[in-house]
């Protein structure tokens, strides 16, 4: 993230968030048997996902700085950066079985308010930018 300076364009903000979200899916989606907030976080990344594809392919973009949606990006792709490093903290050891040992050490590190957090930030970052998407598709 430290790479993109001030000059960066929307685009590129939404390409890193996009890295980071799929990341951030991944990890999610590889807890096997997740219980209900692990499987609403990964279906709020999803969601984002979805909507950062969309930004990065709107054409009206490229011809506007858009300020207010450059700092929501970026905000997003720092808050992409942080739940997934903390989750990526954890380490699995290649003898235990991947998804039963991953979702015991999840759940030491990120209690139940964690993950709701996690879900509602992403959530917010999904609707602000989607709602900026929607003004400048107009």
């Amino acid at each position: 993230m430290e790479a993109l300076g001030a000059g960066a364009s929307v685009l590129a903000f939404a390409g890193l968030g996009l890295s980071a979200a799929k990341a951030l899916h991944t990890i999610l989606e590889s807890i096997k048997d997740a219980p209900e907030n692990v499987q609403q976080a990964r279906t709020d990344v999803f969601g984002l996902y979805s909507t950062l594809l969309q930004l990065s392919k709107c054409h009206v973009l490229e011809a506007t700085d858009c300020a207010a949606l450059k700092a929501r990006l970026r905000a997003c792709v720092e808050d992409l950066e942080r739940f997934t490093s903390k989750i990526e903290a954890l380490t699995i050891e290649e003898s235990d079985a991947r998804g039963a040992q991953y979702w015991k050490k999840l759940k030491a590190v990120l209690n139940e308010k964690s993950l709701l957090r996690m879900s509602r930030v992403v959530a917010s970052h999904t609707a602000a930018i989607d709602l900026q998407l929607s003004a400048l598709q107009r």
